[in-house]
C-alpha cells in the first residue's frame, strides 16, 4: 500500500475526488445533470470549469454537473484541445474515485478548483475480475492466502464495464482492503451525499484495492 493511501470502510465519511472515465461526449445545452447507476456508470451534462494543465501529464477539464464536480483526462479520449471555460458538454462514462492524479498533483497547480466532496460509504462490493481477463505468466507459482497456488499475474484490466463480469463475481465487503497480487478485483462503492442536490442523495463509483485517499475523517 502507498504510505499516502488508506483503506475505504463502511459507514465512515470519506472526502474524495472523483474522474470520469469518458465512453463519448458531445457539446451540449445549458441543463445541468448527473445521474449514476449501481454499476458506476454515469450520464452527464454541465459546464466546464476550468482547465488544469499539468505539462507532461496532460491537461485535465474541470466539469460542474448540476452541482457535482470531476475532473476528465482527455488523454483517454484522445480529445487534444479541451471545450472553453463555461461551456456545456454532456456525455457518458464510468465514474472513478480520483486515486492518484488529483490527490497528489493536480489540486496544488495555480487555479485548480476544489472538488473534493464528502460522504458517507453505504455499501461496498468487490467485484472479482473473470479469469478470462487475466493473463499469468507460465511456470511461476504464487501463494493464494488459503495457501493454494496459482500462476503468477501476468497482467489485467484495473475495471471492467458491467456485462464482463456476473453477480457471481461480486462479493459485499466491508472496506477496499484487498491485496490484487494473486487474485486481482476492484471496488464498486456505494455512498450517501449531503452535498448532491435534489433528492437523490446516493452515487456509486469504482475505486481500486488500497487506493483510496486516506483523507478519512468523522462528520
Amino acid at each position: 500500500m502507498d504510505g499516502n493511501y488508506g483503506w475505504v470502510q463502511v459507514a465512515e465519511f470519506s472526502r474524495l475526488a472523483y474522474t470520469v472515465n469518458l465512453e463519448q461526449v458531445t457539446a451540449a445545452d445549458s441543463r445541468g445533470m448527473f445521474e449514476v447507476d449501481e454499476y458506476a456508470q454515469c450520464r452527464f451534462s454541465g459546464t466546464v470549469v476550468t482547465t488544469v494543465d499539468a505539462g507532461l501529464a496532460g491537461k485535465h477539464v474541470v466539469v460542474d454537473a448540476a452541482g457535482f464536480l470531476f475532473y476528465i483526462d482527455l488523454r483517454i479520449r484522445n480529445l487534444i484541445e479541451p471545450p472553453e471555460s463555461g461551456s456545456w458538454i454532456a456525455g457518458t462514462g464510468s465514474l472513478k474515485m480520483d486515486d492518484f492524479p488529483w490527490t497528489e498533483r493536480l489540486q496544488h497547480i495555480e487555479g485548480a478548483p476544489d472538488i473534493f466532496r464528502t460522504a458517507r460509504v453505504t455499501r461496498i462490493v468487490r467485484v472479482d475480475i473473470p479469469g478470462r481477463h487475466v493473463s499469468r505468466h507460465d511456470g511461476t507459482m504464487v501463494s493464494r492466502a488459503d495457501g493454494s497456488q496459482i500462476a503468477e499475474l501476468s497482467s489485467h484490466p484495473a475495471s471492467l464495464p458491467p456485462g464482463m463480469y456476473g453477480r457471481d463475481s461480486m462479493v459485499e465487503v466491508t472496506s477496499t482492503e484487498y491485496d490484487d497480487k494473486v487474485d486481482p478485483a476492484f471496488f464498486l462503492i456505494s455512498f450517501e451525499d449531503d452535498e448532491r442536490r435534489g433528492e437523490e442523495r446516493v452515487f456509486h463509483c469504482v475505486a481500486g484495492p488500497a487506493w483510496a485517499p486516506s483523507s478519512l475523517s468523522a462528520n
